[in-house]
């Protein structure tokens, strides 16, 4: 019996000190190979203060040989929501765009005024935009209406096909985080008349709101109503990347903002 504790107590000891012998040392506070905590405990600040993405509506020529160079000196993304019948851009640039982190969402076939149509050329506007889309292997997730006109019966509809509607002007900064689900995404249009320190002050907005600033463009240089100058464009890029924010997608952004469920569990990783 004496024999037999001796051989149980050596046992637990040997059992007791294993991690160190295999581990070294520190491995009783590290020898955990699974650990779970749960997502509402205290997560880390995001490292960014700020979000800001630049869309281009229409699909015009411009917006590949002017705002993507621009764009891809800084390694910066964007969306472009095109008409798919009515582009400027060849599917071949769309796909050298892609090919570089862009990404390309819908803005109907024919830039419709959607409030204005009926419920058939409404439909047809908004699967035909997105088969296209899909056919070439581009995402086709996002969608803006033509002319900013929209009513809730065109969002009712854009929600059959899309992830998101997104407003092209007055929408200001969306809080974040965004809701789950289908989003409704205010976005800050840029017409001629509006100067470079306006939009900056959009800019240091988002950052102190710790919110999502999405640009909205339409032509880079000209003289209509909805374009900017190539200087002012230059200068907001540089502004945004002075000021340290995140350039996303649509995508992008709401996937990198949307809430996650309460009690979802994630694997703490082991230390070293």
């Amino acid at each position: 019996m004496r024999k037999f504790v001796c051989i149980l107590l050596f046992s637990l000891l040997f059992v007791s000190f294993l991690p160190s012998i295999v581990l070294g040392e520190e491995a009783p506070d590290v020898y955990k190979p699974w650990m779970f905590e749960q997502e509402n405990s205290p997560k880390p600040k995001n490292k960014y203060e700020g979000f800001v993405s630049f869309t281009f509506d229409d699909g015009l020529r411009n917006t590949f040989s002017t705002a993507y160079p621009i764009l891809k000196e800084y390694g910066y993304p964007a969306t472009v929501y095109i008409c798919t019948g009515r582009k400027q851009m060849s599917t071949e640039e769309l796909h050298i765009l892609h090919e570089n982190g862009w990404e390309i969402a819908s803005h109907t076939v024919n830039h419709a005024w959607l409030t204005r149509v009926g419920d058939e050329k409404l439909d047809y506007e908004l699967k035909e935009s997105k088969s296209w889309l899909l056919q070439q292997g581009l995402e086709g997730e996002n969608f803006a209406c033509p002319f900013g006109a929209y009513n809730e019966r065109t969002v009712k509809a854009v929600e059959r096909y899309y992830a998101s509607h997104r407003t092209a002007f007055g929408g200001g900064i969306n809080t974040l985080p965004l809701k789950n689900g289908f989003q409704e995404l205010k976005g800050e249009g840029l017409e001629r008349h509006l100067t470079l320190e306006r939009m900056k002050n959009w800019v240091r907005r988002a950052k102190k709101e710790e919110g999502w600033l999405i640009l909205v463009f339409h032509q880079i240089g000209g003289e209509s109503r909805f374009s900017w100058s190539v200087e002012k464009f230059r200068a907001l890029v540089q502004f945004v990347h002075d000021e340290g924010l995140c350039v996303v997608t649509v995508t992008e952004g709401v996937k990198r903002n949307t809430e996650k469920e309460s009690f979802h569990f994630n694997l703490i990783e082991i230390e070293q």
